[in-house]
């Protein structure tokens, strides 16, 4: 990769700082919002934690609250969601047959699911060229396990020499254990690598942290569904070096 720039990336395809970059070996992706985006499958007006309380039996606000606090511990331990949601209804003298704990567990996972059994075939396209060149390809992902259980049926896989899940892991982006899990997981150094990610959970600022060689953000899937406004894409676009609008514009950025 060549050439220098002083702009700031506030629109995609704009470079912060590029001279000074070392050669790369490596890319590392976060995973929804990223690669895939449960958002190009998942109706607007649905809303996953309200559908579950009405499948439980119990009322929406109270659940709404307690399940916050359950999210913050799946992300980092592999328990069942479902398992957790059906405890808070048992707790409160609902039954949960096994069909409806199958509902619920659907209600939590079917458009993360599609997301993953159905990625962008231009992401598809990017990975393969990406591999092509010799880089090789990690994947980062703060997840809860029902949000990753399709990743074995995923076109991606086969394409990516480690992924790590911080529900498996332990650990979460931004700490500096998940960078490291993910980094022994492609046998790749940061300074060598790229983090390429949609700047949740202040993962830019981690990969920084943590020496990695080159930060990109990609803005194009959160723009496209809504989930962040020009603003927000703004202040994360100041925490990288790069700021493009899809994966898919990668390998021609690092084939200069």
């Amino acid at each position: 990769m060549s050439g220098t720039s002083t702009c700031r990336p506030s629109a995609p395809g704009s470079l912060r700082r590029v001279s000074g970059i070392p050669r790369l070996e490596a890319v590392v992706f976060d995973l929804f919002h990223t690669l895939v985006d449960p958002e190009d499958f998942r109706p607007r007006e649905f809303d996953r934690v309200g559908e579950v309380a009405r499948a439980l039996g119990v009322e929406a606000g109270p659940f709404r609250d307690h399940w916050e606090g359950e999210l913050a511990e799946l992300v980092c331990c592999p328990d069942r969601p479902a398992d957790r949601a059906a405890a808070y209804a048992r707790a409160r003298g609902r039954e949960v047959t096994p069909a409806v704990w199958a509902m619920v567990d659907d209600i939590l996972g079917r458009y993360q699911d599609l997301a993953l059994e159905r990625p962008r075939p231009e992401v598809l396209r990017a990975l393969g060229d990406l591999r092509s060149a010799g880089y090789r390809l990690g994947l980062l992902s703060n997840a809860h396990e029902r949000d990753v259980r399709a990743w074995e049926r995923s076109p991606l896989s086969p394409l990516l020499d480690g992924a790590v899940f911080s529900c498996f892991a332990g650990h979460a982006k931004p700490a500096a254990a998940a960078y490291r899990a993910v980094l022994d997981a492609v046998g790749a150094e940061a300074g060598r690598s790229a983090f390429v990610a949609d700047g949740g959970s202040g993962e830019l600022s981690g990969a920084r942290r943590h020496g990695f060689g080159l930060v990109v953000l990609v803005s194009g899937p959160a723009r496209r569904s809504g989930l962040r406004d020009a603003g927000q894409v703004a202040a994360l676009a100041r925490e990288a070096d790069l700021h493009l609008s899809g994966v898919e514009d990668l390998p021609a950025v690092l084939g200069r």
